[in-house]
């Protein structure tokens, strides 16, 4: 894991890292996020972003405390990150980061993921198995709107499951089977 630089601001509060597994970067916060380390959030997703297409991938799992500065450092990124077309993903949420999610309405806003490493990865296969149909589909004939529709669904989705995917691994999942 590539450790992301915290600047000058002194807190060693939050360990921020940037994992990148399979072209899809995944940000790994531990620790508090407080007005002083929110910032380093800030950068490292905004790294993440531009580091790749497809969704932002932010792993909550091991933050102990969230700032309204850390929320508000979420929010921002949600909506530039909607604005490009994409999602951010909160993966696996701490319990006092969900609790909060849920008490100020944000868990609605988010995309929250804490589905289990082996889930993840079947369901990235199954997605790209739907992918690969309507891909198929679309060489053979012209797609109708609904059709059309469809495919660019199963897009997203397997590009969201993937990431899912790949951010077990970047926290060092083991698979059964590696798809």
């Amino acid at each position: 894991m590539a450790p992301i630089d915290g600047g000058t601001d002194g807190s060693a509060a939050l360990d921020v890292s940037l994992e990148d597994r399979g072209q899809q970067p995944v940000v790994i916060a531990r620790g508090s996020i407080d007005p002083d380390s929110a910032d380093r959030l800030a950068g490292a997703i905004e790294t993440a972003r531009l580091g790749a297409p497809g969704p932002v991938v932010v792993d909550l799992s091991a933050v102990d405390f969230i700032s309204s500065a850390g929320l508000n450092v979420l929010l921002k990124a949600e909506t530039v990150a909607r604005g490009d077309g994409r999602r951010l993903i909160l993966l696996d949420p701490s319990p006092p980061v969900l609790k909060l999610l849920q008490v100020t309405g944000l868990s609605e806003r988010f995309a929250l993921s804490s589905v289990p490493a082996q889930e993840a990865a079947l369901r990235w296969r199954e997605a790209a198995d739907r992918l690969d149909y309507w891909l198929a589909s679309s060489r053979r004939q012209a797609l109708s709107p609904a059709d059309a529709e469809e495919l660019e669904l199963a897009q997203l989705s397997e590009r969201e499951w993937w990431a899912i995917y790949q951010a077990h691994r970047a926290r060092g999942a083991h698979f059964d089977e590696d798809p």
